[in-house]
């Protein structure tokens, strides 16, 4: 066999994503071995500190060092998360291939990579950063800790009008859908739109959780702490919006090819259908994008809109 010919067998049969989620999993030991790693640059982190109006006067350089040490925290958790998601989806397509199934695993064009690996970065995302809280509190050294009187909700760093953006991309593919099915396409084509209705869903729950995980205590002054941990959580929480966005563009693309063998037809409504698809994954990579330029700060009511002053 040669060697394209194996990646793609490789691929299908879902052992490139064991090997993936091995080699995260090791690059996620290996950041937690080399502490000295900077995850930003110190003149971004300082850019980045005072937009959020977290710099106090004067121990700068200590609540540098503890950021560091906490998005390190972060980053090392959600790698490992990440690629456990992803020998856990290997396996899975493995165990399909076993079952007798394995026709239904190769009759998805274009292949597995992007429909299972934007998923697990948002999965592994989602639950890697509540599981490095807890984890970077048992480190620290036992000390004060102030009370956070009222729990975080997901609109205070996101606006609600935020949420409507992905469920307009999957009304358009699943009306595509349905008409390419009525067209004399496979059932199969039905299964985009559920998965961008699951992705959606998952990533909601999952910007819920982030925001209300229990806050993390960067330095004992109770302001800065409570900037310090806004901005991060509100990083995390932009993220899971780009690649909610992403998945389901990318749901769009797989539905154009698994309905291939329609849209060669002139018909109107499947014409309409093809290009409906088209611009949902356009739309959905325009938003990721838009929304990627914006700093992490969306609207919320403790975050703000990009460009105006930080709220009080």
């Amino acid at each position: 066999m040669d060697p394209l010919s194996w990646l793609v067998a490789a691929e299908t049969s879902g052992v490139a994503f064991v090997v993936l989620g091995l080699v995260g999993i090791g690059t996620g030991v290996a950041q937690r071995v080399y502490r000295d790693h900077r995850v930003f640059p110190l003149p971004a982190l300082r850019k980045k500190l005072a937009g959020w109006t977290a710099t106090p006067p004067d121990e700068i350089a200590d609540l540098e060092r503890r950021i560091q040490a906490y998005y390190r925290s972060v980053m090392v958790t959600t790698t490992m998360v990440i690629g456990l998601v992803l020998v856990l989806a290997g396996v899975t397509l493995l165990a399909v291939m076993w079952s007798g199934h394995a026709s239904a695993v190769r009759t998805m064009p274009g292949g597995w990579v992007p429909i299972v690996v934007y998923p697990a970065i948002l999965v592994g995302t989602g639950l890697g950063y509540p599981l490095a809280v807890r984890v970077h509190q048992r480190s620290l050294p036992a000390g004060p800790r102030y009370a956070d009187l009222r729990r975080r909700r997901l609109a205070d760093y996101r606006s609600p009008r935020l949420r409507w953006l992905t469920p307009v991309a999957i009304a358009v593919q699943a009306a595509a859908a349905v008409t390419l099915l009525a067209a004399g396409g496979s059932s199969i084509v039905l299964l985009m739109p559920l998965f961008s209705a699951a992705a959606y869903v998952a990533a909601e729950l999952l910007m819920w959780m982030t925001a209300r995980v229990p806050r993390m205590v960067v330095t004992p002054d109770p302001a800065t702490a409570r900037r310090c941990d806004d901005m991060i959580r509100a990083d995390i929480i932009a993220r899971l919006q780009g690649l909610e966005l992403i998945s389901v563009g990318l749901a769009g693309v797989l539905l154009e090819f698994l309905g291939g063998n329609v849209l060669r037809t002139e018909a109107l409504p499947v014409r309409l259908a093809s290009l409906g698809l088209l611009l949902s994954a356009a739309y959905c990579m325009f938003w990721a994008i838009g929304l990627l330029g914006l700093e992490e700060r969306l609207g919320g009511t403790i975050t703000g809109w990009w460009g105006r002053p930080m709220p009080e």
